[in-house]
């Protein structure tokens, strides 16, 4: 005899909001792609200048620079729809949580634009400076 297996007594509902890992992603994801950068571009500065390829560097910057600004808009998106459902009243008693998201939505936001902004100055260095020399 089979049984089945019993029926989840609380479903998740899709609730229109950004889930956890999109807020993970927010704050982290500027400053990861900004260290993955620092942690990759400056040993690959020996290799391209041998091969006399020194677009290599800034390609590993302009990766980094686009993981950064989807971060920050990903950190843009989950602030936005976390104050659009405040406004609108649609989650009532998960005000806190709702707020929660606001901040981490908006932090995410500023602190991934920052690894933004890192990552196009030192790519705009090295178009200045030669990092062959």
């Amino acid at each position: 005899m089979s049984r089945a297996a019993p029926a989840d007594p609380s479903p998740r509902q899709d609730t229109g909001l950004p889930g956890a890992v999109a807020q993970v992603f927010a704050v982290v994801g500027g400053q990861a792609a900004w260290a993955i950068a620092v942690l990759t571009a400056y040993p690959m500065v020996q290799i391209a200048c041998g091969a006399e390829q020194r677009l290599l560097v800034h390609m590993v910057r302009w990766v980094a620079l686009a993981i950064a600004l989807a971060a920050t808009l990903t950190g843009y998106r989950v602030y936005r729809s976390a104050r659009a459902a405040e406004d609108r009243g649609d989650h009532p008693g998960e005000l806190k949580r709702l707020q929660r998201m606001r901040f981490t939505g908006l932090g995410g936001m500023l602190l991934s634009a920052a690894g933004a902004l890192l990552l196009f100055v030192e790519d705009l260095a090295t178009w200045v400076i030669d990092p062959c020399l």
